[in-house]
């Protein structure tokens, strides 16, 4: 099983998942495609920001999303995760939505 993830940067007070990971020595989340796509074949799993030609779209969507008070949005939370899932073109896909406190979905 292959498990690409593509993630975010710096949204809202919580931070992105990025963050979190580049806060942790020895951990690279700045990858190129090719880097990404080695990673991939060579380990099966890899977890990268979206660049300049892989979801380059992503990237000023959640710049928008985070300045203009739009973080908690479900539509545009649903769509950006989505535009990065599709972007990888999976055979498969699992998502794991959290639901309550502490979560976009209440």
């Amino acid at each position: 099983i292959v498990v690409p993830m593509m993630s975010g940067r710096g949204l809202g007070h919580t931070g992105g998942t990025l963050d979190k990971l580049d806060a942790v020595p020895g951990i690279r989340t700045d990858l190129t495609t090719a880097e990404y796509l080695r990673q991939l074949e060579e380990t099966g799993c890899a977890i990268v920001a979206p660049t300049e030609d892989f979801c380059p779209v992503e990237k000023e969507i959640y710049q928008i999303r985070d300045v203009s008070g739009c973080v908690d949005d479900v539509a545009l939370v649903a769509s950006s995760i989505m535009s990065k899932k599709l972007a990888e073109k999976p055979d498969a896909l699992l998502l794991d939505v959290k639901m309550g406190r502490g979560a976009f979905a209440k």
